[in-house]
């Protein structure tokens, strides 16, 4: 009876360890995920996900990194930019509602990670130095997501959700991110070339939309912060120290967006903006037109084909609730939007890029 009894303890700890190393793998697996997929896979993820570059940027050799807040995952294309630059080594730390006091944090740290990016594209937008409702809250958030970059303290179980999340992805439209942006493009590119854009900015104006309350609530509160001065000589002292090539590129927003902003903001931006170029290589500002942008370009962001324009030609308060949620982001570019322009600006930088790995 011993020996029988001795033999199921042996068989159960047999099995213990073997489920152990089996989750073990699966927990490396998707913790690693990330680093280890298709590396187009890998740049077309840095649009879909703002946390992504975030968990994974300082592990590589950048020749590019990509810094700032939603415009930035959302106003460029990463794989588009990887075939003009003919680059694969480009990353990316764009966190949504990102303040301009956590990017100079996280400018300050790059040195201590194992290699610095050669060239840094900052996506400029004029809230991330303003004051918000949200912003203790951004602050607190993205703090503790920049604590844990380059340290074992890393953030793996964010790191695996993420990887959930673009895995799930790939699974429900059963092909890659690489193929799905694809067909995406060939989808929507002529469908979006049809639609006149004089009435595309008619519904903007017609609409009432949350994002539209939103933003008018911003602008009444709308206030430059004292600290910007100081912030901006932390994060030129740390671009100049280490002779980091740096672009500054005032992303777009759509017509109806730039069109709410007070002249006196409007010129503490320029000022802001004037202070930073103090440590570019280049700064990049243009009109809509000269991008090559209008409202069409911020129609239906996330390219859903159950969203129906016919919809929005017909009597505005009748159109489904869905299309109105769908219809209009006044700040973020969808990717036929985000191909244009990340065209635009390489044409402007081409010439002033460092490749160095």
């Amino acid at each position: 009876m011993n020996w029988a009894k001795n033999y199921f303890h042996l068989i159960q700890i047999l099995v213990f360890f073997g489920c152990s190393f089996a989750v073990f793998g699966v927990f490396q697996y998707l913790s690693n995920h990330i680093d280890d997929r298709d590396v187009k896979d890998y740049l077309v993820s840095l649009r879909e996900n703002s946390t992504v570059g975030c968990l994974s940027f300082y592990e590589k050799k950048n020749d590019i990194l990509v810094v700032g807040d939603s415009h930035s995952y959302a106003a460029l294309d990463f794989y588009k930019l990887s075939e003009l630059t003919k680059t694969t080594k480009i990353s990316s730390c764009t966190m949504g509602g990102l303040y301009f006091d956590s990017l100079v944090e996280l400018i300050e740290k790059l040195p201590s990670f194992e290699s610095l990016p050669t060239n840094i594209i900052f996506g400029l937008s004029l809230r991330q130095f303003t004051t918000g409702s949200d912003r203790e809250l951004q602050l607190k958030e993205h703090g503790k997501l920049i604590g844990t970059m380059g340290t074992n303290a890393q953030n793996v179980f964010l790191k695996i959700k993420k990887n959930l999340e673009i895995l799930a992805k790939e699974s429900v439209s059963r092909t890659s991110l690489v193929d799905k942006r694809t067909e995406d493009l060939e989808y929507w590119q002529p469908a979006l070339s049809h639609l006149s854009p004089e009435n595309v900015e008619k519904l903007f104006d017609q609409l009432h939309h949350s994002a539209k309350d939103n933003w008018q609530k911003f602008m009444l509160q709308l206030k430059f912060l004292e600290t910007n001065d100081s912030n901006i000589k932390r994060f030129c002292d740390v671009i100049q120290k280490n002779n980091i090539n740096l672009f500054l590129v005032d992303l777009p927003e759509s017509p109806h967006l730039q069109k709410m902003y007070r002249p006196e903001d409007l010129k503490a931006y320029d000022q802001v903006i004037q202070q930073l170029s103090s440590c570019s290589k280049k700064v990049v500002r243009m009109s809509l037109q000269e991008w090559g942008i209008d409202g069409r370009h911020f129609l239906n962001r996330s390219l859903n084909r159950k969203f129906d324009f016919t919809e929005l030609s017909k009597k505005l308060d009748q159109a489904p609730a869905e299309s109105k949620a769908l219809a209009f982001d006044l700040d973020h570019p969808n990717l036929v939007g985000a191909q244009i322009i990340t065209e635009k600006m390489y044409q402007q930088i081409q010439g002033d890029l460092k490749y160095a790995f």
